[in-house]
């Protein structure tokens, strides 16, 4: 049996149990499409993104909900950067402000990160 690093963060709220909820799984580059949705489907939550791979301010990903894939996803990109900053993965300088550019399967954007 494999094992993922794993976050659930909840967008938009400051309560707990409230926001929209999103899975985060670290180590997503060997996995199938279909082990990715398998997966976002075990998570349950709304949304559960897969980390791809990191590279300095290039930020690889793709998202999923319970039944498809989905282009981007909001609230997931929230939790995403908010996890990748926690774990050392971007490096932010306290008070400053870095553009990270997001590439998912369907597009690309870039996000700011404070």
């Amino acid at each position: 049996m494999n094992s993922y690093q794993f976050d659930l963060f909840n967008a938009f709220t400051e309560k707990a149990f409230g926001g929209s909820p999103a899975g985060i799984i670290y180590d997503g580059a060997e996995l199938s499409t279909e082990q990715m949705q398998q997966i976002a489907r075990e998570v349950g939550a709304p949304a559960t993104c897969f980390v791809i791979r990191v590279e300095k301010d290039d930020v690889h990903t793709r998202f999923f909900s319970t039944a498809k894939e989905y282009p981007m996803c909001g609230h997931g990109t929230l939790g995403l950067m908010t996890g990748l900053v926690e774990r050392g993965h971007l490096e932010v300088p306290l008070g400053q402000t870095k553009k990270v550019h997001l590439h998912t399967s369907a597009s690309s954007a870039v996000v700011q990160v404070t």
